[in-house]
């Protein structure tokens, strides 16, 4: 069954949709593909302890301040998206690309900020003694976080897809 979304402040409901989706899309394969640049540079840098370190102590100030507000932009479109969709098969899409990105922050919020709390007070030029445990776990939660915001991309971009195709 197809319902017709009313107007909202003058926006017509496909027109919105159309804009919240690919603001979806873009915001998640923006927040994706830098999670996949960190575990790519995380994987070149196990190796080389000191290296990690620094790699991390050097780009967390700056991930902690944007990837989250990424995430909640692509929220927030996904949200809009759902309430703005006439079809069940892009809701459905959607629904699922939330679910996965919520999961992605979750583990953002509950893992990687206090793993990276503890990276952040580790000494310059040392290794800790707790280093293997530490990034293992780091490692193990993003590449979790990151198949999740893949996929939310991934799930995003069809709805999109099939958007456009019925248009």
């Amino acid at each position: 069954m197809t319902t017709v979304a009313p107007r909202v402040a003058g926006v017509a409901p496909t027109r919105l949709l159309a804009v919240t989706i690919r603001t979806a899309v873009l915001s998640s394969g923006l927040l994706a593909g830098s999670l996949v640049a960190v575990l790519l540079a995380d994987l070149a840098l196990r190796g080389n302890p000191i290296a990690y370190i620094a790699f991390h102590q050097a780009t967390t100030v700056l991930y902690t301040a944007t990837l989250p507000a990424i995430g909640a932009v692509t929220s927030i479109a996904i949200v809009i998206s759902l309430v703005r969709g006439h079809d069940a098969a892009i809701r459905k899409l959607l629904a699922i690309a939330l679910a996965c990105g919520i999961a992605g922050m979750l583990i953002t919020v509950l893992i990687h900020f206090p793993l990276n709390a503890t990276i952040q007070a580790w000494p310059t030029g040392v290794i800790p003694i707790d280093f293997a445990s530490v990034a293992t776990r780091w490692d193990v939660a993003h590449l979790a976080r990151t198949v999740f915001t893949g996929t939310s991309f991934v799930l995003a971009a069809s709805a999109l897809a099939r958007t456009t195709a019925s248009s």
